[in-house]
C-alpha cells in the first residue's frame, strides 16, 4: 500500500462544531469538526475470493479520558461513491478496528465519532488499496501496535513503549519455497536502517501466511521513522512493504 505517512487530524469549522449530528451523519459531509480530534489510517489485507480487498481502518481520539459514544467509517472512491461503510463498532474502545472488502483502488477514508458529552469529530484519509506484487508472493500494509493478551492490539502513535509489534499478510508461493523476511526502522525511506531484525513466518491458512516481529523502539527519540518489511525469496527476488512509526 502506498498512502501518506501522516494521519490526517480534523479541521475547524465552528458551524458544524455547533451541531448535533450522528457519526452516520457525518460521514456524508465534507466539514471538519474541531470539537473532538480524531485521526484515522488504513491498511490493505488479503484478497477475498472475489478478488476484493480486506480494508482494516484503525481510528483514535485525542482525548481519551472521555468515552466514545458513536463511531461510522466509510470508504469513498474517486467519483465521490461511498463504496464500504462500517458503522457501530464497541462503545467506549480507543482505538476503533473496523473492516470492509473493496475492489482495488484509491480511497479516501472517512472516520466520523462522537464521545459522551456530545463533542464531534472527523478525519479523512487517502490511500491506494491494493497489494504488493513480490515474485508469486502478495504482500498485505504492514500494521504496528502492541501485544495484549497475544493480540496485536493497533496503534497510530507510540509513547514510552518499550516496543512495538509489526506484522503484515503473504499470500501465495509454491510449498516449500524459502523464503525470510526482515523489519528495518529507518529516518528515511531509503535511508540506512537504525534498528533491523528478523521476522517469524506462521502459516494462517492455505497458501496464507503472517509475517511478524517486535522492534525496541524504547531509545528512539520522539519523530516520525520509516518501517521497512523485506521479504526475500531463494532465487534473490526482493521486495518491500512501508508504513510510517510515529513515536511522540
Amino acid at each position: 500500500m502506498h498512502a501518506r505517512p501522516e494521519i490526517t487530524f480534523s479541521l475547524a469549522s465552528p458551524r458544524a462544531a455547533a451541531s448535533r449530528l450522528t457519526a452516520s451523519e457525518m460521514l456524508l459531509m465534507s466539514d471538519g469538526f474541531p470539537d473532538l480530534p480524531v485521526r484515522a489510517a488504513a491498511y490493505t489485507m488479503n484478497a477475498s475470493a472475489d478478488g476484493r480487498l480486506k480494508v482494516v481502518v484503525v481510528a483514535d481520539v485525542l482525548d481519551v479520558a472521555v468515552p466514545i459514544a458513536q463511531a461510522a467509517a466509510a470508504l469513498v472512491d474517486a467519483g465521490d461513491r461511498v463504496v464500504a461503510r462500517w458503522s457501530e463498532p464497541e462503545a467506549g474502545q480507543s482505538p476503533l478496528v473496523g473492516a470492509m472488502l473493496v475492489p482495488p483502488g484509491h480511497y479516501r477514508l472517512r472516520v466520523a465519532a462522537v464521545d459522551t458529552e456530545g463533542r464531534t469529530g472527523a478525519a479523512d484519509y487517502l490511500f491506494d488499496a491494493r497489494l504488493t506484487a513480490v515474485g508469486p508472493l502478495t504482500l498485505g500494509s504492514i500494521v504496528l501496535g502492541l501485544s495484549r493478551d497475544g493480540v496485536l492490539t493497533p496503534r497510530l502513535e507510540f509513547g514510552n513503549e518499550p516496543s512495538a509489534v509489526a506484522s503484515f499478510e503473504i499470500s501465495g508461493g509454491i510449498a516449500g519455497t524459502p523464503v525470510t523476511a526482515l523489519l528495518e526502522v529507518a529516518r528515511t525511506l531509503d535511508g540506512p536502517p537504525l534498528i533491523a531484525v528478523p521476522l517469524a513466518i506462521t502459516s494462517t491458512g492455505e497458501q496464507r501466511f503472517l509475517a511478524m516481529g517486535t522492534v525496541v523502539i524504547g531509545a528512539l527519540p520522539a519523530g516520525d521513522y520509516v518501517v521497512r518489511g523485506i521479504i526475500k525469496l531463494d532465487d534473490g527476488t526482493i521486495g518491500r512493504v512501508e508504513t510510517t512509526l510515529r513515536k511522540r
